[in-house]
């Protein structure tokens, strides 16, 4: 009676270990149903405007080199500085003809005009 006992608890304890790890192998499937943040700034004329850190989504044209990694982007309702990392710039060139998107963030600094910093630019 103590063998088979043995043998049925040992059979148990593989079947608890088999099903534990079938159900960790299936993937969950949740939705997040909770507020999610703000939406990214859109122009150039709302970014100006924008406070300090504020994360923006811009799309336009980079029309011009002011100094080392330095530059003017301009949309439909504006124009603004932007700063762009070299190691943040596509792999293919980028012209005043070529329709970009970048994303980054307000930089205000004291008795100074808005600038972006920007983390990524995309060719369109």
């Amino acid at each position: 009676m103590k063998k088979s006992s043995a043998c049925a608890l040992a059979l148990s304890a593989r079947l608890t270990v088999a099903a534990v790890a079938a159900i960790a192998a299936i993937p969950a499937f949740a939705q997040y149903t909770g507020p999610s943040h703000k939406p990214a700034i859109q122009t150039v004329a709302s970014a100006a405007k924008s406070a300090d850190d504020t994360h923006v989504v811009l799309v336009g044209f980079i029309i011009a080199k002011l100094r080392d990694e330095h530059y003017t982007f301009q949309d439909n309702s504006g124009k603004i500085e932007i700063e762009i990392d070299d190691k943040h710039f596509p792999s293919t060139p980028v012209s005043e003809t070529t329709q970009v998107r970048i994303h980054g963030k307000v930089d205000k600094h004291l008795g100074k005009d808005a600038t972006i910093d920007v983390k990524k630019v995309e060719p369109f």
